[in-house]
Parts: structure tokens; sequence; C-alpha cells
């Protein structure tokens, strides 16, 4: 693969016609003829003739003489000195693009290993100079060339006109894509459409101080029993998952939560979410770890802050009925569409889903990576080993949560989190939590896909 833009690319190739006299009528071919001659998209081609223009080979004209080349430059060219067709990419040297990556990950115990692959990405295209923008620093998301966002917002942000599709990138069914587990590709698409590369993924693990049968804590009762273990024991519990995301596992797509059929699976999450508030539930911080607490339920990606307390820990997946979806929640790299760099910026968010820089994820987050040839390996988090196997398995029956994150929030601070607060209080019944949730939900839910639709 060249190390080149294609654009610097296609620019040299046209010069070596226009110096072979190719094009007798004295004009460049239409964009939308070289993009499809050389297989590149419009943008490419575009920047392409601007770099001809910019070096005085062509002018460009709006009308319909079309993009004329300058016939004293194309006598220079035709001289006898020898023609370098990459005589100028000495100037990305001394003239270096540069992109900005809003990088959500880009934290203090992650630094190590998004500088590795930012030295790694900028040796192999020295022209590009890559800046990583720390997630405290929202307010400059938009000024970024590079988003990073979770897959199920992927909607909202298109809603918003906020990134960019690739379909002038990708073309069909690109070799590399192939490298990447299918689950990652497919949350990178909207109605056929990729708006994004996979990153790396999180999963929703139990982590126990004590090793416990695997397979009796796979099913929900299972899962059930050893919290009322723990509970006997005086063993500190503690979840750090959302009651919605919590749901989603238990009862598939947000559609099923206003099915009555579901009711058991309801009631009996919300059993489990009471753990929360039990005597023996501590703040999810370093004081439960400290105090060492028997099971706490997180994201494999938000455990970043407690890592030197895990390696004490064993790790297992929650329990899945087999409704159960959003089992992983993906992180996708996107181009944001303001970008006056998209062609640079592809190039970084391919190269961050290749197998080089998948590795150095592996090796440096708590993140499991999407690449097939490092797949479900964690080389940064011991405790992880023990469930590696079993993740392509996980992703292959992998569905997203597609709802937007608009709607989750007003649904969850308006209607889930009040009903949870009484049923914990003990003020209403688990049954009269979920009928008031249900009819409030019905109610927006109808509406949102309503709008969702059109």
């Amino acid at each position: 693969m060249s190390s080149y833009p294609k654009y610097v690319i296609l620019k040299n190739k046209l010069l070596e016609k226009i110096k072979s006299g190719v094009f007798t009528d004295g004009k460049l071919p239409p964009l939308t003829k070289l993009s499809a001659q050389y297989k590149i998209s419009l943008i490419t081609a575009q920047k392409a003739v601007k770099l001809l223009e910019k070096d005085g080979v062509v002018t460009c004209h709006a009308d319909n003489r079309g993009t004329v080349i300058d016939q004293n430059k194309t006598a220079f060219l035709k001289g006898s000195f020898e023609f370098n067709p990459f005589k100028d990419i000495n100037v990305f040297n001394e003239r270096k693009i540069k992109i900005r990556y809003f990088n959500s990950e880009y934290t203090h115990g992650n630094k190590t290993g998004w500088d590795e692959i930012k030295n790694s990405f900028q040796r192999r295209y020295p022209w590009i100079e890559l800046e990583n923008i720390y997630a405290a620093e929202l307010e400059n998301s938009m000024k970024s060339d590079v988003i990073q966002i979770q897959g199920r917002d992927m909607g909202h942000w298109i809603r918003k006109g906020t990134i960019f599709p690739l379909d002038d990138f990708i073309d069909g069914d690109e070799p590399w894509l192939n490298e990447l587990h299918s689950a990652g590709t497919t949350s990178c698409k909207n109605n056929g459409r990729f708006y994004g590369l996979p990153l790396a993924f999180s999963i929703p693990l139990i982590y126990l101080r004590e090793k416990a049968d695997a397979a009796k804590i796979s099913e929900l009762d299972g899962f059930e029993d050893l919290l009322k273990n723990l509970v006997k024991q005086n063993s500190g519990i503690q979840f750090s998952i959302g009651a919605w995301s919590f749901w989603s596992h238990f009862i598939g797509e947000a559609k099923n939560f206003l099915k009555k059929e579901y009711d058991r699976q309801l009631i009996r999450s919300l059993e489990i979410l009471k753990y929360q508030n039990s005597p023996v539930a501590t703040p999810f911080s370093e004081e439960f770890f400290k105090r060492h607490g028997g099971m706490f339920c997180a994201y494999s990606g938000t455990t970043m802050p407690f890592m030197k307390y895990l390696k004490d820990y064993h790790a297992y997946f929650m329990p899945l009925t087999p409704d159960g979806i959003n089992i992983f929640a993906p992180l996708l790299s996107c181009i944001n569409s303001l970008s006056q760099h998209k062609e640079e910026a592809f190039l970084f968010i391919k190269y961050a889903s290749s197998q080089e820089a998948q590795k150095i994820l592996s090796a440096n987050n708590s993140c499991f990576p999407f690449h097939n040839e490092f797949l479900g390996r964690n080389l940064f988090r011991p405790e992880h080993q023990a469930i590696e196997n079993a993740i392509p398995k996980f992703l292959d029956n992998a569905k997203l949560f597609d709802t937007s994150s608009n709607f989750l929030g007003i649904t969850y601070e308006n209607i889930i989190n009040p009903s949870i607060n009484k049923f914990i209080d003990n003020s209403i019944s688990a049954q009269s939590a979920i009928s008031y949730m249900r009819k409030r939900l019905r109610e927006l839910f109808e509406v949102y896909l309503r709008i969702k639709d059109k």
C-alpha cells in the first residue's frame, strides 16, 4: 500500500499525462470522469486538480471551459530534465497537514497507547500531524476532524449532520474491512451507508473477588442466587450500569419493554437493581475495593481508574436471555462534516482499525479490539483472559440498542429514575412500577418511532 495520499498520486499521474501530451484538447477530463477512471472519490479528484492549479499547471473555470492546461507550463514539463513524479512530496515534510481527533479514550490511563498510535500513524504518513483532544474539552469537539462516538448514538449524530458518510472513501467490498469482525462494521452503517469505522468495544461484565462457576451465573437464576449469597455474607456489591442499559440485556429491543410477556424479566431485574441500595452496597469508587467488595458489574471499558485493584478479581459475562442485545458497546471513529481535511481524516480512521493499531489498543487499553487477529484479546487486562475465547461467539449474536440518546435521556430522567426510586423506597411494588413506566413509555416511544421514521 502506498504511503502517499491518493490525491498526490493522482496529481502526479496527471502531470505525467500532461507531459506526454495525452490531453490533446488542452483540458483535463471532468472530475466525475477522473473519479470513475481512477476509482477515487470526487473529493480526492478535486484535491488533485487543485494542487495542479496551485502549481500553475492548469486553470479551473466555473463555466463550460472546464479545467484548461497552461501550454507554457506544458512546454516546460516536456523539457529534457529528469521528471520525478514525487518531487513535491518534501513540501509535506515542511508544511504538515494537521488533523484533530476528539478522543474520549484519551484519559490519563490510556494516554500511553494513544500516543503510540499517534506516533505510529505519523511515521506512516509523515505529512500529517495528529492531535488528540481529550474528552473534557467538549467545546472543541466540533472543531476536530475525527470524532469518536458510541455506536448507539450514531443515528443522533447523523440527524444533526455532524458526521460525514464514507461512501467517497469506501468503494464496495474493501478487503481490509473483512479483517474486522462483522459486528463492528455493521455498527458503523446506517441505511446501508458507512458513517464510521470500528475502533474498539466494551462488554458488560461481572467482576468477582472469589471464583465462581461461570456456567451457573450465566443464567439469570444463578446470577440472582449469587447476589443473595453475597448479601448474606455481608460482601460489598455495586452496579455501574444504568437501569435502561441493564434492562436491554434482559429484554432485548426497547419496544419489548412494552410487552407484558416480559414482566417476569423486568420485575426480576428491578429486584437485582435494588441490591444497589442494600446494606452492603457501597459507592463505585476506590473505597469499594479497599473494603474488599465482593462483586460489581460494569462495562469493561469504564474500569481504567480501578485497574490496580482488578488484578485481584475474576471477570464473567453478564447473564443474557435469548432476547438479550447490546452485549457490547462499540466505539466508532467518524469524520466531522465540517472538516477541511477529510482525506487525511479517513487515512487516520482507517489506520486506527488496522492490525497494527489494533494490536497497540490490545496492549494498552481496557477495551477490546475489533480486528479478527486480536478479537477478544486484551493484553492489558489479565483478569479478562478467562473470557477471551467466548467473546467472538458473543459478538456473532450481538445486536445494537437502536434508540437515540435524546430519547434515553428524557425517559430516564422523567420516567425510569423516579419509578425505580419509589420501588427502592418500598413506596410501590415492582409490578406497579413496571405498569406505570410501560404506560408512559408507550406514549413517548410511539411518538419517537414516528419522528424517527420520517
